[in-house]
């Protein structure tokens, strides 16, 4: 290997154990959906570094709650 793609598999790596922490947070009654939930998994970033959060949109309260359950038990944390 090269110094240079030594230097990129560091910073891959630098970047994996400084990520961010995984969290998430509930939003109701937004536009026509009744249930959504916004989270971030401490990695993905826009071009200017701030936090990439998916999104996940439900109709029912049961649905929103399976959900959450395996968020949570993939360590994401409540914003």
């Amino acid at each position: 290997m090269n110094r240079i793609a030594v230097a990129k598999e560091l910073v891959k790596v630098a970047r994996e154990l400084s990520a961010g922490d995984k969290v998430y947070y509930e939003q109701h009654g937004v536009g026509k959906t009744k249930y959504g939930v916004n989270y971030h998994d401490g990695v993905k970033t826009h071009k200017d570094g701030s936090p990439f959060y998916d999104l996940a949109l439900f109709t029912n309260k049961k649905a929103l709650a399976a959900f959450i359950k395996v968020l949570k038990s993939q360590g994401y944390k409540e914003r």
